[in-house]
């Protein structure tokens, strides 16, 4: 337990076959811990994508493991991040067309 409030979400816990409260309290922590190493694989792999440049990253998580309760707005975010630059390279390429064929007319209308 040491290792997990240390933040190492891969070491298995401690073994545990109880049927009891106390077994099923371990079920519960076992699937958080599965889940919160699926949605930090996930952010650590879309936020590289996105560092290289590509803007069709979705998440990876599948939907067996989709973000689900307070993570929810984690994955909106990231969806939100995407789109947002998505939008400003689209304009800003516009933008530099723009100011080619304007560039070009000038060049032309001074000849």
């Amino acid at each position: 337990m040491d290792l997990l409030a240390a933040g190492d979400l891969h070491s298995p816990l401690p073994e545990n076959s109880d049927d009891d409260e106390i077994g099923v309290l371990y079920g519960s922590m076992e699937t958080s811990l599965h889940s919160l190493s699926v949605y930090v694989h996930d952010i650590s792999d879309n936020m590289r994508r996105l560092a290289e440049g590509d803007l069709t990253a979705r998440d990876s998580t599948g939907e067996a493991y989709s973000y689900v309760g307070d993570f929810l707005p984690v994955k909106e975010s990231m969806d939100n991040l995407r789109t947002s630059l998505r939008g400003f390279f689209r304009d800003t390429g516009h933008t530099a067309r723009m100011i080619a064929s304007t560039s070009a007319q000038m060049a032309n209308t001074s000849k």
